[in-house]
């Protein structure tokens, strides 16, 4: 993953529910946590013109930090969806994802 690209078109604060009514997508890149199997997952999440993708980070924070984050928005580990991040999952990709050297 280039961090560098992805820190230049990192969007804090995308709104997934507007992407799907958008025809005009900005590129970016965000963060969410995908609830998928009942397993939450901290992935990067790469909206491009035609479509969006998730990628799982290789290191993944703590469970209980990323049910929090689902629970805080009224979610459970019952329904697969995607989930934003909170401030606490932020620092943490900031400490740990976004603070790795270029090119990594």
């Amino acid at each position: 993953m280039d961090v560098e690209k992805i820190k230049q078109n990192l969007d804090w604060d995308y709104n997934f529910e507007k992407e799907q009514n958008s025809i005009n997508r900005s590129l970016c890149y965000t963060f969410a946590v995908d609830v998928f199997e009942s397993t939450p997952r901290l992935v990067l999440y790469a909206v491009k013109r035609n479509g969006s993708m998730t990628d799982d980070l290789d290191e993944q924070p703590p469970r209980e930090m990323l049910l929090k984050a689902v629970v805080e928005q009224g979610g459970s580990l019952d329904k697969s969806r995607l989930y934003k991040i909170n401030e606490e999952v932020r620092r943490w990709i900031e400490d740990n994802f976004l603070s790795m050297a270029p090119g990594c």
